[in-house]
């Protein structure tokens, strides 16, 4: 049984945004990454103040959510490993 895997960008001076759904971690990176290369996003303006986490998979047979916190990357793309 796979789930959908859900991720969410951290803003370090509120907290956690509202979650997306991505394939992967690579396409949801891939996404932020992208999304802060907008000189009008905040994630442009701001960049030292928000991180990619990976939050969990939902089942969509059973309605369940298995959370799993997980730093993914910082703007600059670096992550814990």
């Amino acid at each position: 049984m796979s789930g959908v895997r859900y991720y969410a960008v951290k803003d370090l001076k509120v907290g956690f945004q509202v979650m997306q759904p991505f394939q992967n971690d690579e396409v949801a990176k891939r996404a932020f990454i992208n999304a802060a290369k907008n000189p009008s996003s905040m994630l442009s303006q701001c960049p030292a103040d928000f991180e990619l986490w990976y939050l969990g998979e939902f089942f969509e047979e059973n309605g369940s959510f298995v959370s799993v916190p997980e730093f993914i990357c910082n703007i600059g793309g670096s992550n814990n490993g």
